[in-house]
């Protein structure tokens, strides 16, 4: 992944501060978290981000917040060896899809991507970060059109 285009929210990073993190973690409100779920898509409904909020919470998974944000660091880390040496040997044909409103992942990192793949064939969406939850019938007709 090109992670010198990645743009993450300021939530991401403060969960990756040692005791802040945990802090977010634990105490962050629902009006907090669907503020920064409208920074990164397009459209989705009300109701669309309450269940997310659920998911989110559920059996305490927001609890796991620190953890899985590390794919941050993870990404540096890797980014030339695991990643972007990875996507050069690929011999399969590969379909990217990619949301045009994604203000975190933007645009260039898919058209990056897509230059790196061999056989590859970039789609753009009109959508934002989640473009198979903001739009899954436009989302599936990309997909399918590949096979």
């Amino acid at each position: 992944m090109h992670i010198e285009d990645y743009a993450p929210r300021i939530s991401q990073l403060l969960l990756l501060v040692p005791y802040i993190g945990d802090f977010l973690a634990h105490n962050i409100p629902p009006f907090v978290f669907k503020k920064q779920l409208q920074t990164i898509v397009k459209h989705l409904s009300d109701e669309e981000m309450e269940y997310m909020w659920r998911i989110f919470r559920d059996n305490g998974g927001h609890l796991a917040s620190t953890k899985m944000i590390s794919y941050i660091s993870d990404r540096r880390r890797f980014q030339n060896f695991r990643w972007l040496a990875s996507w050069k040997r690929l011999s399969v044909p590969c379909h990217i899809l990619w949301g045009i409103y994604d203000t975190v992942s933007p645009t260039i990192i898919g058209e990056k991507i897509h230059a790196e793949i061999p056989n590859s064939k970039l789609t753009l969406l009109n959508w934002g970060h989640y473009a198979m939850i903001e739009s899954p019938q436009e989302w599936n007709q990309a997909f399918l059109s590949f096979f």
